[in-house]
């Protein structure tokens, strides 16, 4: 199943549907922070994200410092 990715913006506007608020009541900047919290929360709950993973070579000489 592949997920779609949201938006900032569609991602508060799911929040405040969900909790009935408007921009008056919970302001951009505000929400913003939960939602990196959230996002940290999620990311630090797994350890294996192939997405997050970056390779290289590192190519060395034997026997030298």
């Amino acid at each position: 199943m592949a997920m779609s990715r949201l938006t900032l913006a569609q991602i508060r506007d799911n929040a405040r549907a969900i909790t009935e608020t408007e921009s008056d009541d919970v302001s951009d900047a505000l929400l913003n922070l939960y939602i990196q919290d959230g996002y940290n929360r999620i990311i630090d709950l797994e350890r294996r994200w192939p997405h997050l993973e970056v390779s290289f070579q590192f190519n060395t000489v034997a026997n030298q410092r």
